[in-house]
């Protein structure tokens, strides 16, 4: 059997393809796999801000139109660029284990979060990012960054940035190793350090083989926190995360959504049986509706 695994162009997505393909190959030695990079809008345009352009969807689009039409049998995305809706007739069926969710924050000398001078500039354009920092220290400047992880370091060193802000997900996988780095205490974008791999829906002969390589804890997480992202829905303009954890028999998935400024933010915690994961995520999403977010998503 042949498979061809749709991806981006880009060092982290190829890694995480090359990823599914390892694990693909392993369980089954008989299967050929075969990357098909595709160029997304997202990667495209890298001198905006992904908020005036779309979202993070962009990342996602011209791959599934693939999947569509059959051009390739698998989808590999990163879980947080998946948007609330994808076509019916798509679904993600399998999650490898998952890397770190967290945040962190790189500097280009000796420093930490709090010894940071005011106004020292910090490159990152998610909003979800910088509401959340300003909620931490309201001092900081921020400034448009976008591009490979390699690429927005290799930018702090030569001195455009005091800091700039990562996924913990992409330096590990990349085998990245900043000297000075650190943890951010933020909520990550739901679905980060995951990775999805999506599905046509004719494509259920590939089932058996998914699920050897898919994580069931990871993919139990992953309902909870796209249960969130559907349920509460929001634009590219809305400050938004939620990060799900297992406990036993139990999930716990915290969230927020706040104002494009920050200046309101909703914030909560829901635990359910791991079996509710999904509607763990939408009993959150309801919450924070509830409290006060439908006002800032106009719903």
């Amino acid at each position: 059997m042949k498979i061809k695994i749709g991806t981006r162009g880009s060092k982290l997505a190829l890694w995480q393809a090359n990823y599914v393909k390892s694990l693909i190959e392993s369980v089954d030695h008989d299967i050929n796999v075969e990357l098909v990079i595709i160029k997304t809008s997202g990667d495209a345009i890298q001198d905006v801000s992904l908020t005036d352009i779309g979202g993070k969807g962009l990342f996602v689009k011209e791959i599934e139109k693939a999947l569509l039409s059959k051009e390739i049998d698998i989808a590999v995305h990163s879980m947080k660029d998946m948007p609330a809706e994808i076509p019916s007739s798509l679904y993600i069926a399998a999650t490898p284990p998952a890397e770190s969710p967290w945040d962190a924050i790189i500097f280009n000398k000796p420093l930490t979060f709090t010894t940071l001078k005011p106004h020292s500039v910090i490159g990152t354009t998610s909003l979800r990012r910088i509401v959340q920092i300003k909620r931490l220290n309201n001092t900081m400047d921020f400034k448009l960054l976008r591009g490979n992880v390699d690429t927005r370091i290799k930018k702090m060193n030569e001195g455009s940035y005091d800091a700039v802000i990562v996924a913990y997900a992409g330096i590990n996988r990349l085998g990245i190793k900043p000297e000075f780095i650190e943890r951010l205490d933020i909520i990550p974008a739901a679905g980060q350090g995951i990775i999805a791999i999506q599905i046509h829906e004719d494509s259920n002969h590939l089932i058996p083989v998914l699920n050897m390589i898919s994580h069931t804890e990871t993919f139990i997480r992953s309902q909870a926190e796209r249960g969130f992202t559907t349920r509460i829905g929001g634009s590219c303009n809305t400050p938004l995360g939620a990060h799900a954890e297992l406990s036993g028999a139990y999930i716990i998935i915290k969230g927020f959504v706040a104002s494009p400024d920050g200046g309101i933010f909703y914030s909560n915690t829901v635990k359910d049986k791991r079996e509710n994961a999904y509607k763990t995520g939408e009993t959150l999403a309801e919450t924070l509706l509830e409290l006060g977010a439908a006002k800032i998503l106009n719903v």
